[in-house]
């Protein structure tokens, strides 16, 4: 998932980046980081993400594996 896009599916998410970072066990400066490029945002982090966004849209997430073939692609 490229920086810009988890950027956008948090903001539309209305979540914070701290918001965000507690609910990924992370720190919030790691979220910033992501969003800025500076650092590579994991597969895992990027799945669950990307699962958060299809449950807001009131669609049923796939599981992890498959919410893993989809971001790496």
């Amino acid at each position: 998932m490229r920086p810009s896009k988890f950027r956008s599916v948090r903001q539309k998410l209305r979540l914070t980046q701290a918001e965000l970072s507690h609910l990924l066990g992370v720190k919030e400066l790691t979220v910033a980081r992501w969003e800025g490029g500076k650092c590579r945002i994991p597969n895992a982090a990027a799945a669950l993400v990307e699962g958060m966004r299809l449950e807001a849209m009131g669609k049923t997430a796939p599981p992890m594996r498959e919410l893993l073939f989809l971001v790496r692609s």
